[in-house]
């Protein structure tokens, strides 16, 4: 009777796709450009990226773009296959490059523009980190008053029996409704959160919001800068 064997190992193709970043794929442009302009063909850079590079990330970006090369696809439909390195923005300048025969100077604008996007978006969060940092201190020490200050107040005020006046009144009524409420709102706004972003991994819920945030007057540029 022959033995049966089992294998508990996942089919192929259900292994998880890596997600990288635009900054990654800037990375593996500058070092696929630097070879390019050594008067290396593009496929022969992918292919060497691919067997020297030591970074386990871009090596995978590299051995992908080879398959599709070597399949007889173009480079910027190749990069499409990544839209979490490559934007669609660079795919259709290099997509441009490739048809007027002027890969180099084009891939040389790609990498600038990425580099002064990134040098844009990291100047733009160094600023906000301050106001950050004011308003959670801000936010920080109201829940104190509210939650920790207010409360003993009220016992003073009821141990030497003095009546409270209206804004006393009105701080003691907000800490209490703030105390009462104040857990469950804030588990409501963190199941909201995770909704929300649970939402936009969908391709409907990613549309709706960057449509919103393109709204926003300074949000808005600097996201399509």
């Amino acid at each position: 009777m022959a033995k049966r064997t089992f294998s508990f190992g996942l089919p192929k193709g259900s292994a998880t796709k890596k997600k990288g970043s635009v900054k990654m794929g800037t990375n593996f442009l500058k070092r696929m450009l630097e070879l390019h302009k050594s008067g290396m063909p593009i496929g022969d850079c992918v292919r060497l990226m691919q067997q020297r590079l030591s970074d386990p990330s871009l090596k995978d970006v590299a051995s992908q773009l080879w398959r599709e090369l070597s399949e007889g696809r173009p480079l910027h439909e190749a990069l499409s296959q990544r839209p979490d390195l490559f934007p669609q923005v660079v795919v259709r300048m290099i997509e441009a490059g490739e048809a007027t025969g002027k890969l180099a100077p084009i891939m040389e604008n790609v990498v600038e523009y990425l580099d002064e996007r990134e040098a844009i978006r990291s100047s733009v969060l160094g600023g906000l980190a301050y106001p950050c940092f004011i308003v959670s201190m801000a936010v920080g020490g109201a829940a104190f008053l509210i939650g920790f200050l207010l409360p003993r107040i009220q016992k003073m005020l009821d141990g030497l029996g003095s009546e409270p006046n209206f804004f006393m009144r009105a701080l003691l009524g907000s800490s209490d409704l703030a105390i009462t409420t104040g857990p469950f709102a804030l588990i409501g706004i963190i199941v909201g959160i995770i909704a929300l972003f649970q939402w936009r991994r969908t391709d409907t819920g990613r549309k709706h919001t960057d449509a919103f945030l393109l709204k926003i007057p300074l949000v808005g540029s600097i996201i399509s800068a």
